[in-house]
């Protein structure tokens, strides 16, 4: 068993721990299924966590330290009551670290907004009486800083958005032990996986682009068969045509659903590079362990946190827009700054949950819950 180093997070070794021996009832002993609210491995004394009965807390242990979650598998409610549990634990920092970098994107996105709109009315004005010869130096002189600036905003929001998540698994996962991480902390322990992540998005990337350039190529091959009939003067019938928008709705549901497999099948390998200290190639491996078996629960489970974070959006973009009337480019100004500023909010929700979904799976293929409870025995002593 791996020993937790002092006053830390355990060890995320993906080496699985000693599997746990099947109580009388099956699965976890004291029950008969996994989402009982008490385990103790068969022969084992029993622990402070289940001298009452339940998955509880020590006897000396006070609210403020109770465990964020039981250290067993974990059910549907006890992953978002979990997650929320880890938000209010470690506020500070899950809400800082995005917030920042958000804000400064929402700003320069707001800017680009407000610029684009208030100068619409001279763009029309001045291809409205412009010559044929001025047309073109018009639309550059417009649309070129403006897609220019939008791009740039995109970039700049995928590439905070990535970096800002490694710091915020780090912060969660300590925090499933009732251990508090600060902001510097967080980006220190983070930076030497900078480059293992960077690696991680890369080959997850090629691959999503491997999936959808496949779809098209196939969707491509009867248009192209048609281009040639109509280059040869060929006669098209409807028919062909059907074919056509037939093998195409049908390589858009393939790399559909392909895409949301792979999404789902490589969902860990973030956390597992990140808390694991594994190199791209592994994480993704280690990824595809641990959701064997389980695609649908953790689709499902993902689903359903997507869900709730998408209402919560709506929500909180419906209040902040109540305080705020002015003309319509200073409206979509707003808005642009309001949306990274209610994804600041919202990413430390996710990736909490993330982080739960994750370490779920590795108590229930690596016996990680004994770590977590060793662990969390060092907290307390």
């Amino acid at each position: 068993m791996t020993t937790p180093p002092p006053g830390g997070f355990p060890s995320y070794s993906s080496a699985p721990q000693p599997p746990v021996t099947p109580g009388n009832g099956g699965g976890w002993q004291g029950a008969d299924t996994p989402s009982a609210q008490s385990w103790t491995p068969a022969g084992a004394p029993e622990s402070a966590w289940t001298q009452q009965g339940n998955w509880g807390v020590p006897p000396l242990a006070k609210d403020a330290l109770r465990p964020v979650i039981p250290f067993r598998p974990l059910g549907l409610g006890e992953l978002f009551s979990g997650a929320i549990e880890i938000l209010r634990f470690a506020a500070a920092p899950l809400f800082l670290i995005p917030l920042v970098p958000m804000l400064i994107l929402g700003v320069f996105e707001g800017f680009i907004t407000y610029w684009s709109f208030s100068s619409l009315d001279s763009f029309t004005r001045q291809l409205s009486y412009a010559s044929t010869d001025d047309v073109p130096r018009i639309l550059s002189g417009f649309f070129l800083p403006l897609f220019s600036g939008l791009f740039i905003s995109v970039a700049l929001m995928g590439i905070v958005s990535f970096l800002v998540m490694g710091p915020l698994y780090i912060i969660s996962s300590d925090a499933v032990i009732r251990r508090k991480v600060d902001v510097r902390e967080a980006f220190s322990r983070f930076w030497p996986r900078l480059i293992p992540m960077i690696g991680t998005a890369v080959l997850f990337t090629l691959m999503s682009f491997a999936i959808i350039l496949l779809a098209s190529g196939i969707g491509m091959l009867p248009m192209i068969g048609i281009i040639g009939d109509v280059i040869n003067d060929v006669e098209v019938t409807p028919g062909r045509i059907g074919v056509i928008v037939l093998v195409t709705l049908l390589c858009t549901l393939v790399a559909f659903l392909s895409l949301v497999f792979v999404q789902i099948r490589f969902l860990y390998a973030y956390p597992a590079c990140t808390l694991e200290g594994l190199g791209p190639l592994p994480a993704l491996k280690r990824s595809w362990e641990l959701t064997r078996g389980v695609f649908w629960r953790t689709l499902g489970r993902y689903l359903l946190v997507s869900v709730a974070i998408a209402a919560l959006t709506s929500i909180l973009s419906s209040l902040f827009r109540l305080f705020f009337f002015g003309a319509p480019d200073l409206s979509l100004a707003f808005s642009a700054v309001l949306s990274a500023l209610i994804s600041a909010l919202t990413m430390p929700l996710l990736v909490s949950f993330l982080t739960l979904m994750y370490t779920d799976e590795r108590m229930r293929r690596d016996n990680f819950g004994v770590i977590l409870e060793q662990a969390y025995r060092t907290r307390l002593s």
